[in-house]
């Protein structure tokens, strides 16, 4: 179903909408179906004030007066946005070269609220599990148009429980236009299936075993595939491998280590597991999906995995003392971070390290003294300070966030001192690399992400300037705020979550709140 800037003023439905919503999105319910237009507010072209041109979408008001879109889980499937709609319920797509916008599904039919995890990006099918009272949850898959839009239901595969994705991380969630995901069969059996949400499309990968014999582990991104592993109680573990097609998927091999179903670091060419070597031998085991190349590491894991790239940094135990450790999975290159002069650190909170080529970006707490900045170098055998994020005793309470976040090959950290005051601040690692870049001052409380395009995105809020969407690519050219809004709750719609980004043709799409239009579509 599309709507044109025409027809919305209408109300009028086409035949096609009366047709089973299951197929093609929803039934005829012309009072969620208004078309978004197309207006531009251009913003001043001084590069100080740190305003670019942004392009507003926008309801026609006869049709859908005031706030009547809540838009949730934008996301990118191929050249269409796609979004969640808590308001009207369901699932919308969004041509941003033409204007038109398709309602793809409404499984609710409006009888209770909408719930979904979308997953989009590439050109791969968005998925989504739908909340489903009386048995498992069905799986949907769009390709962003009505007509590619499907629910596959639980009773398609009678007796069979879908259950979460195999992995947590969204981009390794799917191949092949494929979902990866576990599932309970009859008899309580547990294996791991695939789906693209049709009956055609699912198929079972690994053999089911019960569930108090075996239990799949976290799943790694290779080369052709994912690798699949599944845990099992008697000390072994079967590593699967699937491309998204029932002749890409075997079991290439099984080693004599048990997988542990906790957190995985994925390196470049294998991943990292938590495991067992036998006799309780706690430990980490890393593997390239081959028997050969499936070693024990040793250490074990006392906290997750942090850092980055294909260096895998985490707190390890070994001989009954702590350290922080390092490993790019092999045994030689596993090894404690010693160095001289490394700050003591009790804990390394989630979000308070970042990896670069130079080694560990990280924020250490000195007893009774400011934060500071100190990178411990990837051979482990050096460490120095990089800056002290607040040269004021109190302790500077007032920085937006404590978190460092790797950007590519920098870290991002906010500081504060009393030339500047608070800025955002980038380090390749080095001292002479470590600058501000960009002006922070009065924002008081935020929430960022690295995004698909490689930029760091942030919400801020502030007295002055309300809640605006911040960007930076690491340099001071390319850090600027990107809106003015007017609204208090301008992006987070009152809440505390981070605001709803994707990335579309070189542009930066997200959801925001102004008096005048509701919550709409906003771009950059």
């Amino acid at each position: 179903m599309r709507i044109s800037p025409s027809s919305a003023r209408t109300g009028r439905c086409s035949r096609r909408l009366r047709r089973e919503w299951a197929r093609d999105g929803a039934r005829c319910r012309p009072w969620v179906l208004a078309a978004l237009l197309l207006g531009h507010v251009l913003a001043p072209s001084d590069p100080a004030s740190g305003q670019v041109p942004k392009l507003v979408l926008h309801s026609l008001t006869e049709a859908l007066p005031g706030s009547a879109w809540t838009v949730r889980q934008l996301t990118r499937v191929g050249s269409r946005l796609v979004f969640a709609d808590h308001s009207q319920g369901g699932i919308y797509a969004f041509e941003a070269d033409t204007g038109w916008t398709s309602l793809l599904l409404n499984p609710t039919e409006g009888e209770s609220a909408f719930h979904g995890d979308l997953l989009g990006g590439g050109n791969e099918d968005l998925f989504a599990q739908y909340p489903d009272t009386t048995e498992a949850q069905p799986i949907g898959g769009t390709d962003g148009t009505p007509s590619g839009t499907r629910l596959l239901l639980a009773t398609a595969f009678p007796g069979v429980r879908f259950g979460s994705p195999a992995s947590p991380e969204p981009e390794h969630y799917v191949r092949n236009d494929h979902l990866f995901l576990s599932a309970f069969q009859p008899g309580e059996l547990q294996a791991v299936w695939a789906s693209d949400a049709t009956p055609g499309g699912t198929f079972r990968i690994s053999t089911p075993l019960p569930a108090d014999e075996a239990v799949p582990c976290e799943s790694a991104p290779m080369a052709e595939g994912l690798l699949l592993p599944v845990a099992r109680f008697d000390g072994t573990t079967e590593l699967w491998f699937s491309d998204g097609t029932p002749l890409g998927s075997e079991l290439r091999t099984s080693v004599p280590y048990e997988f542990s179903p906790g957190p995985a670091f994925v390196l470049d060419s294998g991943a990292i597991y938590p495991c067992f070597a036998g006799a309780g031998q706690r430990g980490l085991c890393s593997t390239d999906g081959t028997a050969a190349g499936t070693e024990f590491l040793g250490v074990r894991l006392q906290s997750n995995f942090f850092g980055g790239g294909n260096l895998a940094y985490f707190e390890g135990l070994q001989d009954g003392v702590i350290h922080l450790w390092r490993s790019d999975g092999t045994p030689d290159g596993t090894f404690a971070l010693d160095a001289p002069a490394t700050p003591e650190v009790p804990s390394f909170p989630e979000g308070s390290t970042a990896a670069v080529p130079r080694g560990l970006v990280m924020r250490a707490l000195p007893s009774s003294a400011p934060a500071e900045i100190w990178i411990i170098t990837a051979d482990g055998v050096s460490a120095e300070k990089l800056s002290t994020p607040c040269d004021e005793g109190g302790g500077c309470e007032s920085l937006p966030s404590n978190q460092v976040w790797r950007l590519d090959g920098l870290a991002l950290f906010f500081a504060f001192d009393q030339e500047r005051g608070t800025w955002l601040w980038a380090t390749d690692g080095t001292l002479a690399g470590t600058r501000p870049i960009l002006d922070m001052n009065e924002v008081e409380a935020l929430s960022a992400s690295v995004e698909e395009d490689g930029r760091w995105y942030a919400l801020g809020r502030s007295p002055g300037l309300l809640e605006q969407l911040y960007v930076s690519d690491g340099t001071p050219a390319g850090s600027l705020r990107l809106t003015e809004f007017t609204a208090a709750f301008a992006l987070s719609h009152g809440g505390a979550y981070a605001p709803e980004l994707a990335i579309l043709d070189d542009r930066v799409w997200f959801a925001a709140s102004e008096p005048a239009t509701g919550r709409q579509l906003y771009s950059a």
